[in-house]
């Protein structure tokens, strides 16, 4: 990864940003997606967070403090990663908070040895229940050996 964010197109936030107001106080989850080799983003793929139903979730944290990518979900975003026209280029989800920062504990499901799982990038909506406060996007840092932010909006709506 370069640390060059990729440009999300307005209509895309526009879609993510619903999504996180849609699922409040829960997190939400979801990628955008885009041709495989280019950096265009061409839609958003919303997912179901399985957190609070899920057996592979975060023990002792509910879906307002954490996201598990449902099965079904998983599969699709697993399979049109390696072998799909348009693959997941950046994972989202959101922080009910209001603050938009990429966790520890999203730091250490990212990239639980060492590296990414998955080589994409990852945005985090930060929102509380009256309104869209931030969103910051993060790319995996090759010289911290972790993700480090590369882009920010203020939202404040």
């Amino acid at each position: 990864m370069s640390g060059k964010p990729l440009s999300i197109a307005p209509a895309l936030l526009a879609d993510i940003y619903a999504h996180a107001q849609e699922c409040f106080p829960a997190e939400c989850c979801g990628w955008i997606r885009g041709p495989r080799e280019e950096n265009e983003l061409t839609a958003v793929r919303r997912c179901n967070n399985a957190q609070a139903t899920s057996e592979s979730g975060i023990a002792g944290r509910g879906a307002e403090t954490a996201y598990v990518i449902e099965g079904k979900d998983l599969l699709e975003f697993t399979s049109t990663y390696e072998d799909g026209d348009e693959p997941p280029k950046i994972l989202y989800h959101s922080h009910p908070n209001g603050r938009a920062y990429f966790s520890d504990t999203d730091q250490g499901v990212a990239a639980p040895f060492g590296e990414p799982s998955y080589w994409v990038q990852h945005l985090v909506v930060g929102l509380t229940a009256d309104k869209l406060v931030e969103a910051a996007l993060f790319d995996w840092g090759e010289a911290e050996e972790k993700y480090i932010e590369v882009a920010r909006w203020l939202i404040n709506r």
